[in-house]
Protein backbone atom coordinates (compact mmCIF):
# COMPACT_ATOMS: atom_id res chain seq x y z
CA UNK A 1 0.00 0.00 0.00
CA UNK A 2 1.62 3.14 -0.86
CA UNK A 3 2.40 5.93 1.50
CA UNK A 4 0.03 9.19 1.41
CA UNK A 5 1.94 12.73 0.64
CA UNK A 6 0.70 13.73 4.28
CA UNK A 7 2.74 10.84 5.91
CA UNK A 8 5.90 11.31 4.06
CA UNK A 9 6.15 14.78 5.39
CA UNK A 10 5.36 13.12 8.92
CA UNK A 11 7.88 11.24 8.66
CA UNK A 12 10.59 13.54 6.84
CA UNK A 13 10.55 16.33 10.05
CA UNK A 14 12.08 13.66 12.91
CA UNK A 15 15.21 13.14 10.60
CA UNK A 16 15.45 16.94 10.38
CA UNK A 17 15.42 17.83 13.96
CA UNK A 18 17.53 14.71 14.75
CA UNK A 19 20.43 15.67 12.05
CA UNK A 20 19.81 19.33 14.28
CA UNK A 21 20.36 17.94 17.39
CA UNK A 22 23.28 15.70 15.97
CA UNK A 23 24.75 18.62 15.09
CA UNK A 24 24.12 20.60 18.15
CA UNK A 25 25.97 18.14 20.27
CA UNK A 26 28.89 17.71 17.99
CA UNK A 27 29.63 20.99 18.11
CA UNK A 28 29.24 21.52 21.64
CA UNK A 29 31.56 18.36 22.45
CA UNK A 30 34.16 20.00 20.05
CA UNK A 31 33.88 23.25 22.00
CA UNK A 32 34.67 21.62 25.26
CA UNK A 33 37.45 19.46 24.13
CA UNK A 34 39.07 22.38 22.49
CA UNK A 35 42.55 23.40 24.38
CA UNK A 36 42.42 27.21 25.57
CA UNK A 37 44.12 29.40 23.69
CA UNK A 38 47.66 29.52 25.10
CA UNK A 39 47.56 25.73 24.43
CA UNK A 40 46.89 25.73 20.91
CA UNK A 41 50.16 25.25 18.73
CA UNK A 42 51.12 27.68 15.98
CA UNK A 43 48.76 26.55 12.63
CA UNK A 44 51.34 25.51 9.51
CA UNK A 45 50.18 28.96 8.29
CA UNK A 46 51.30 31.42 10.94
CA UNK A 47 54.89 31.18 11.62
CA UNK A 48 56.02 30.86 15.25
CA UNK A 49 57.89 33.99 15.29
CA UNK A 50 54.69 36.34 14.19
CA UNK A 51 52.86 34.28 17.19
CA UNK A 52 52.79 36.92 20.01
CA UNK A 53 55.69 36.62 22.14
CA UNK A 54 55.67 35.19 25.48
CA UNK A 55 56.94 37.65 28.22
CA UNK A 56 60.11 37.52 29.89
CA UNK A 57 59.80 34.45 32.09
CA UNK A 58 59.43 34.62 36.07
CA UNK A 59 60.82 31.10 36.28
CA UNK A 60 64.05 30.14 37.95
CA UNK A 61 66.72 30.04 36.46
CA UNK A 62 67.77 26.59 35.81
CA UNK A 63 64.28 26.07 34.75
CA UNK A 64 64.59 29.20 31.77
CA UNK A 65 67.73 28.18 30.88
CA UNK A 66 66.95 24.82 30.17
CA UNK A 67 63.99 26.22 28.03
CA UNK A 68 65.84 28.09 26.01
CA UNK A 69 68.34 25.55 24.88
CA UNK A 70 65.38 23.16 24.32
CA UNK A 71 63.50 25.79 21.65
CA UNK A 72 66.83 26.49 20.14
CA UNK A 73 66.98 22.70 19.49
CA UNK A 74 63.11 22.59 18.27
CA UNK A 75 63.41 25.58 16.54
CA UNK A 76 65.35 24.60 13.30
CA UNK A 77 62.05 23.14 11.08
CA UNK A 78 60.68 27.07 12.23
CA UNK A 79 63.48 28.75 11.11
CA UNK A 80 63.63 27.09 7.93
CA UNK A 81 60.12 28.89 7.32
CA UNK A 82 60.27 32.31 9.48
CA UNK A 83 61.83 35.53 8.09
CA UNK A 84 65.27 35.39 9.58
CA UNK A 85 65.00 38.45 11.36
CA UNK A 86 61.91 37.86 13.09
CA UNK A 87 63.54 34.29 14.35
CA UNK A 88 66.28 36.25 15.41
CA UNK A 89 64.15 38.49 17.80
CA UNK A 90 61.93 35.84 18.93
CA UNK A 91 65.25 33.79 19.98
CA UNK A 92 66.59 37.14 21.41
CA UNK A 93 63.24 37.52 23.61
CA UNK A 94 63.91 34.43 24.76
CA UNK A 95 67.56 34.47 25.66
CA UNK A 96 66.79 37.40 27.59
CA UNK A 97 64.50 35.76 29.74
CA UNK A 98 66.69 33.39 29.86
CA UNK A 99 69.47 35.79 31.37
CA UNK A 100 67.46 37.26 33.54
CA UNK A 101 66.48 34.32 35.40
CA UNK A 102 69.68 33.34 36.00
CA UNK A 103 70.87 36.59 36.92
CA UNK A 104 67.92 37.20 39.29
CA UNK A 105 68.65 33.56 40.68
CA UNK A 106 72.07 35.12 41.02
CA UNK A 107 70.99 37.54 43.24
CA UNK A 108 73.05 40.10 41.51
CA UNK A 109 71.00 43.53 41.23
CA UNK A 110 73.83 45.02 39.23
CA UNK A 111 73.39 41.76 36.07
CA UNK A 112 69.50 41.80 37.07
CA UNK A 113 69.40 45.57 35.80
CA UNK A 114 71.51 44.07 32.78
CA UNK A 115 69.21 41.40 31.54
CA UNK A 116 66.62 44.15 32.09
CA UNK A 117 67.92 46.54 29.61
CA UNK A 118 68.44 43.89 27.45
CA UNK A 119 65.01 42.79 27.77
CA UNK A 120 63.77 46.25 27.03
CA UNK A 121 66.02 46.58 24.22
CA UNK A 122 64.72 43.59 22.33
CA UNK A 123 61.33 43.99 23.46
CA UNK A 124 61.66 47.64 21.70
CA UNK A 125 61.55 45.69 18.47
CA UNK A 126 57.89 46.06 16.56
CA UNK A 127 56.47 42.98 15.11
CA UNK A 128 56.65 42.47 11.80
CA UNK A 129 59.11 44.69 11.57
CA UNK A 130 61.85 44.44 9.18
CA UNK A 131 65.15 44.04 11.10
CA UNK A 132 69.00 44.48 9.43
CA UNK A 133 71.84 42.61 10.23
CA UNK A 134 73.73 45.15 12.29
CA UNK A 135 71.25 45.68 14.97
CA UNK A 136 70.90 41.72 15.31
CA UNK A 137 74.90 41.83 15.68
CA UNK A 138 74.61 44.68 18.53
CA UNK A 139 72.35 42.55 20.19
CA UNK A 140 74.02 39.13 19.93
CA UNK A 141 76.50 40.91 21.63
CA UNK A 142 75.41 42.43 24.08
CA UNK A 143 73.51 39.04 25.27
CA UNK A 144 76.88 37.52 25.01
CA UNK A 145 78.16 40.13 27.10
CA UNK A 146 75.27 39.47 30.11
CA UNK A 147 76.39 36.41 30.02
CA UNK A 148 79.45 36.67 30.05
CA UNK A 149 79.24 38.29 33.37
CA UNK A 150 76.91 35.51 34.67
CA UNK A 151 80.13 33.13 34.62
CA UNK A 152 82.07 34.64 37.41
CA UNK A 153 84.38 31.39 38.20
CA UNK A 154 84.94 31.39 33.91
CA UNK A 155 83.76 27.77 33.40
CA UNK A 156 86.14 26.78 30.31
CA UNK A 157 82.74 25.01 28.20
CA UNK A 158 81.07 28.53 28.89
CA UNK A 159 83.54 30.32 27.78
CA UNK A 160 84.36 27.76 24.68
CA UNK A 161 80.43 28.26 23.68
CA UNK A 162 80.59 31.71 24.33
CA UNK A 163 83.65 32.35 21.88
CA UNK A 164 81.52 30.45 19.48
CA UNK A 165 78.53 32.30 19.61
CA UNK A 166 80.49 35.43 19.14
CA UNK A 167 82.14 34.10 15.82
CA UNK A 168 78.69 33.16 14.53
CA UNK A 169 77.46 36.65 15.56
CA UNK A 170 80.85 38.13 13.42
CA UNK A 171 80.23 36.42 10.49
CA UNK A 172 76.80 37.87 9.96
CA UNK A 173 77.44 40.58 6.93
CA UNK A 174 75.58 43.44 7.96
CA UNK A 175 75.37 44.72 4.02
CA UNK A 176 73.15 41.65 3.52
CA UNK A 177 69.66 40.92 4.03
CA UNK A 178 69.17 38.16 7.40
CA UNK A 179 67.51 35.42 5.35
CA UNK A 180 70.24 34.44 3.23
CA UNK A 181 72.62 34.21 6.56
CA UNK A 182 69.74 32.30 8.86
CA UNK A 183 72.37 29.53 9.13
CA UNK A 184 74.64 31.67 10.96
CA UNK A 185 71.78 33.15 13.26
CA UNK A 186 70.89 29.28 14.19
CA UNK A 187 74.49 28.48 15.29
CA UNK A 188 74.85 31.60 17.73
CA UNK A 189 71.74 30.88 19.65
CA UNK A 190 73.16 26.89 19.15
CA UNK A 191 76.17 27.89 21.22
CA UNK A 192 73.94 30.57 23.90
CA UNK A 193 71.86 27.79 24.64
CA UNK A 194 75.07 25.92 25.33
CA UNK A 195 76.41 28.74 27.84
CA UNK A 196 73.47 29.33 29.34
CA UNK A 197 72.61 25.44 29.81
CA UNK A 198 76.19 24.92 31.91
CA UNK A 199 75.24 27.99 33.95
CA UNK A 200 71.53 26.81 34.76
CA UNK A 201 72.68 23.64 35.70
CA UNK A 202 75.42 25.04 38.07
CA UNK A 203 72.77 27.20 39.71
CA UNK A 204 70.63 24.39 40.00
CA UNK A 205 73.64 22.64 42.24
CA UNK A 206 74.25 24.97 44.12
CA UNK A 207 70.20 25.36 45.37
Amino acid sequence: MARLPDEQESMFWPWVLGIVLLALVVWVVAQLSDPPPAERSVPIGQSQASAPSAPATEAGGPVAAAGFQAWVRDSAVVLERDPAGAYAVRGLQRLAAAVRGLASEGGDSVLVARADQLTARVGATPPGAVVSADSVVLMFGAAADVVEALDPGADVSVARNLEQARAAAAQLDPTLPLDPQRHRIYRYFDFMGGAVAVLGAAASAAL
